[in-house]
């Protein structure tokens, strides 16, 4: 909860939002701090909320309930009346931060910061020379390399000096269609395999135990599906 917390500076009833420590105690006398106040002369600054960007006494002052559980003001009864900074949880917020969190820890390559410089060093001047990443991949196998397909891919997104310009296969190439195929069944494997059947099945074989499943489902790449 303490990680997806959001902050808000906002006031209560009748009052502006302030977090100095000698306003909210109510012992701060200062007046006409602003070289330009529109106020009355007599009164004093805390009430216009300004104290932050223009009091030299200024001295920020966080809520104690905020250090122990829950770390927020969503129940407390005071939430009304006060006017310091609130910590509000708020699930969608929340949930929307997690999602973030969750979208760059898996984005990205794993690599730390001294890999990328030596796997250049070793792949970029070679591609440049005209040789293939599969040459490049095999004969430097003994030094710290990574697969064909991650060289590959590093390369697209930007990540050598090497770039898709310096592969003429690639450039070449078409870029590959991943194209879904609709296998279609015939109904000739249907035959003895209906209701019916089981039905005639099992009158004449009475002794045998019925289970019963959820799914169809054949072997992977076939297109007859089995019970």
């Amino acid at each position: 909860m303490k990680n997806h917390i959001p902050f808000e500076k906002s006031g209560a009833y009748g009052k502006a939002f302030n977090d100095c420590l000698l306003a909210f105690q109510h012992e701060c006398f200062a007046q006409r701090v602003c070289q330009e106040c529109t106020s009355r002369k007599n009164r004093f600054c805390w009430p216009c909320g300004k104290c932050p960007s223009s009091c030299i006494l200024y001295e920020k002052y966080v809520c104690p309930k905020l250090s122990k559980p829950p770390y927020v003001c969503n129940g407390c009864p005071q939430r009304n009346k006060c006017s310091l900074e609130k910590r509000l949880y708020k699930a969608s917020y929340a949930q929307k931060e997690y999602g973030l969190v969750r979208r760059e820890s898996r984005s990205g390559f794993a690599l730390s910061e001294s890999e990328p410089r030596q796997i250049d060093g070793i792949v970029s001047p070679l591609l440049i020379k005209g040789q293939s990443l599969h040459h490049i991949a095999v004969h430097h196998a003994d030094e710290p390399m990574k697969s064909e397909r991650t060289l590959y891919a590093y390369i697209n997104s930007g990540l050598f000096t090497a770039r898709n310009m310096d592969m003429p296969q690639t450039v070449r190439m078409r870029p590959r269609k991943n194209v879904s195929k609709n296998l279609k069944v015939g109904k000739a494997c249907r035959l003895g395999r209906d209701f019916s059947c089981f039905q005639a099945y099992m009158q004449e074989h009475p002794d045998l135990s019925i289970r019963q499943i959820d799914s169809v489902e054949g072997s992977k790449g076939s297109a007859i599906p089995s019970l």
